[in-house]
């Protein structure tokens, strides 16, 4: 009774290096622990009921590892309270303490007296003290495995229960921060210490309740043996009497001195309380310059398509993470705009010339200020659904009490909400959609107001009079690349031909509008007419045998423009046009027909168009 046979207490523990950190230091890998399949099935019963006991008691300040939260919500309550204070002209310091190695070195015999104590009793806490206790591990290094060994402290980083009993570990000292009312309240709400797993951070709104809350951690991690590095721990203070502060502070023996940001859950805060944006893009900027080498790039490199879902993949979340909780300028959001539209220009090898519109619809992209729109209300109802939550009674008391002037999260989601012409925050409050609900009304609703917006504006640009808005254009890609393939050779077709589509393909009529002297319009090959896309694309003569081939076939296609020749070039050029609504097929294998035949025929002509400017300037 109470005990786990020896071969399910066994894991590989694989050493990670630390970003940026010097691989000859073994103190520099973290210890990644896998474990069999098999023994993750009693962990995974235990847990279940371990969560039944103990969630009750658990510090609602945790927001690590604990069902239906994420980071997100620490990072809420702290941009809260900075709001609050900043509301009313008063002081607020943000502490983050970095715990050495916290899951590497809890103290067995104090976790699972803590655990005793929390009224896990009997065979359970038996059998959860030898799974820890008695657990035996391989280190992995080379594609070799050690000889097995006890581990004497620490839990495993990556076991099912480690969450679970490293919540409790800790647990004591967000209890107490709470039953003492140390640090920032919003309304009756403490919100002294919101920690995610071992990253605790502290609000205190005085020198003494700082200390105080110093004190508080201290003596708790002096009888867990845990240490906490003061050189990496830091205390930055917002408010008008900063002056007033001390810059040295005790926490314990050593000493954490202020400064003037501190990074907290990967979101860098300043004391001045303006979020800097920039190291943000950087962050992206680098993340799609690692997959350049998989063939992420404009020329000769992955469908348009392709390279922006990978975008919105791994490139997007780090870009934007965290931002729905912060405070934004519109030079901020405007900065970040500028940066997508920037990548998706170089994606989709469109120069710098071509309007914003096409460069989002083409590939079917949200701008980065709908997509932090869709952020902001999408966590907005995930603390509406968290009832019983901090965050939610925070959220309930901000939209009674705040006006337009504050730099509550409300007030975002208040105006977010107005924008979209969505039900406003107390009816939601009250009556909160599903989740299928509530995405399927904001992709509604931003989709009509995007929509709406870039129906009005491509009304006064003249080169995109050829350019379909297709319905719902949010992550509703062009045909353009809709139905073009991963081959690199019909990539380049679709290239140019969004070119032509979007006017920045160089034809004579171009550069007249982009030179500064004086340029003849008409055409260089059959020198009977200006050189538009009408006359490159129908009536040059010069090209009239590469021409036909292709129009046959396309007339073939959409009999109708037999009829109505007028709207050739626009079947040609874009077949999703509105005034092509019931002439061409609604089928997509016949629009992608369409779309190989277009393709082929405007590449043709470009290579044709090509082969002569370079004939004539040799002759």
């Amino acid at each position: 009774m109470g005990a786990m046979p020896e071969h399910l207490k066994e894991g590989v523990l694989t050493p990670v290096l630390k970003k940026g950190k010097d691989k000859r230091l073994p103190s520099n890998y973290r210890g990644i622990t896998v474990t069999t399949t098999v023994s993750k099935i009693p962990e995974h019963t235990l847990q279940e009921r371990l969560n039944k006991q103990l969630d009750p008691t658990q510090s609602k300040l945790q927001r690590g590892f604990t069902a239906k939260t994420s980071p997100l919500n620490a990072a809420f309550m702290v941009s809260e309270a900075i709001a609050e204070k900043t509301d009313y002209k008063e002081n607020v310091a943000l502490v983050t303490l970095d715990a050495e190695k916290a899951f590497d070195r809890v103290w067995h015999e104090r976790l699972f007296s803590k655990i005793y104590l929390d009224g896990i009793q009997g065979t359970l806490w038996l059998l959860l003290r030898d799974m820890q206790a008695n657990a035996t591990s391989r280190v992995k290094w080379e594609n070799t495995l050690s000889n097995p060994f006890r581990t004497l402290q620490g839990i495993r980083q990556g076991a099912k229960l480690s969450t679970t009993l490293y919540k409790r570990y800790n647990n004591n000292v967000l209890q107490q921060i709470e039953d003492n009312n140390l640090g920032t309240s919003i309304g009756t709400t403490n919100i002294g210490a919101p920690t995610v797993a071992d990253d605790i951070s502290m609000l205190p709104t005085t020198p003494l309740d700082t200390q105080a809350m110093l004190h508080t951690v201290s003596h708790n991690a002096e009888l867990d043996k845990v240490n906490f590095n003061a050189t990496k721990s830091e205390l930055i203070v917002y408010g008008n009497h900063k002056e007033e502060e001390p810059t040295v502070w005790e926490l314990g023996r050593d000493q954490i001195t202020s400064s003037t940001s501190t990074t907290h859950l990967g979101l860098v805060r300043q004391n001045n309380n303006k979020f800097n944006i920039e190291p943000k893009i950087q962050v992206a900027r680098r993340t799609m310059y690692s997959l350049l080498g998989a063939g992420l790039h404009g020329r000769r490199g992955l469908n348009p398509l392709t390279s922006y879902r990978i975008w919105e993949c791994f490139g997007l979340p780090r870009c934007t993470f965290g931002l729905e909780c912060v405070k934004l300028t519109g030079k901020d959001i405007e900065a970040m705009d500028k940066f997508q539209r920037g990548l998706l220009r170089q994606l989709q090898s469109l120069p710098d010339r071509c309007a914003n519109i096409p460069v989002y619809s083409l590939v079917g992209a949200k701008p980065i200020s709908v997509v932090l729109d869709i952020k902001v209300l999408n966590f907005f109802m995930s603390l509406a659904r968290q009832t019983d939550s901090k965050e939610h009674q925070i959220i309930r008391r901000q939209l009674a009490v705040k006006d337009e002037n504050s730099a509550s999260f409300t007030i975002t989601v208040r105006k977010t909400l107005q924008k979209y012409q969505l039900p406003d925050a107390y009816s939601l409050l009250e009556k909160t959609p599903t989740k299928s609900q509530w995405k399927k009304m904001i992709k509604e609703a931003t989709n009509n107001i995007y929509t709406a917006k870039i129906t009005e504006e491509i009304k006064t640009k003249s080169t995109l009079k050829y350019l379909g808005i297709q319905k719902q254009p949010l992550d509703n890609p062009h045909p353009i690349y809709k139905f073009t393939g991963p081959n690199p050779f019909e990539v380049l077709k679709a290239q140019i031909k969004a070119r032509i589509l979007t006017g920045t393909y160089i034809l004579q009529e171009n550069l007249q509008k982009f030179n500064q002297h004086d340029i003849d319009t008409t055409c260089e090959l059959c020198h009977s007419e200006p050189e538009d896309r009408n006359h490159f694309i129908l009536t040059c003569k010069k090209l009239e045998d590469r021409r036909q081939k292709h129009l046959q076939k396309l007339t073939n296609l959409v009999p109708a423009l037999q009829e109505r020749p007028a709207l050739l070039l626009q079947c040609i050029l874009d077949q999703s046009h509105e005034d092509l609504t019931g002439l061409v097929p609604a089928d997509e294998e016949t629009m992608s027909q369409i779309e190989q035949h277009s393709r082929d025929m405007l590449y043709d002509l470009h290579r044709a168009r090509t082969s002569y400017q370079k004939l004539n300037t040799q002759n």
